[in-house]
């Protein structure tokens, strides 16, 4: 064969000199950057953690982290203890009880008021899908033993 023959395939297939340094080149870019990633990560935490202790001083200096009540003010003042006890011993949380329910009771007296949530305390709260509505059907009753 001639040499002109032998060159197209000399030049198709580069030296392995240079493949061999190519790859190694590879894996120490790849080594520096999974020894930045760490560290940016790192400082990353070290932010959030900081902003998280900064937010829980703030709101400890503010009188605690408890959300505001949704218990009426114009309750009496046995309803609205009657009320925060279920909420306190997990009978069932103020979201599940509607603000407009909790104003109804306003309607009895004071000792009808605590009769009728001592009633909806005794139900098991696990077959009770809407307390919301369960309460208002505790007040229906209620209400009609007294007419």
């Amino acid at each position: 064969m001639s040499e002109t023959a032998k060159r197209p395939l000399e030049t198709e297939n580069p030296p392995k000199a240079e493949a061999a340094t190519a790859p190694a080149e590879e894996p120490a870019a790849k080594k520096a950057k999974a020894d930045e990633a760490p560290s940016s990560a790192a400082a990353t935490a070290q932010a959030a953690a900081a902003a998280a202790s900064a937010a829980l001083q703030a709101s400890d200096a503010a009188g605690g982290a408890q959300p505001p009540s949704r218990i009426p003010e114009s309750l009496k003042p046995a309803v609205k203890a009657k009320l925060q006890w279920l909420f306190q011993t997990g009978k069932c949380r103020e979201d599940e009880i509607d603000t407009k329910i909790m104003l109804s009771i306003a309607e009895f007296s004071d000792a009808v008021g605590v009769q009728i949530l001592e009633h909806f305390a005794e139900a098991d709260m696990n077959t009770v899908r809407n307390k919301s509505a369960f309460l208002a059907g505790v007040m229906r009753r209620f209400r009609n033993e007294t007419r």
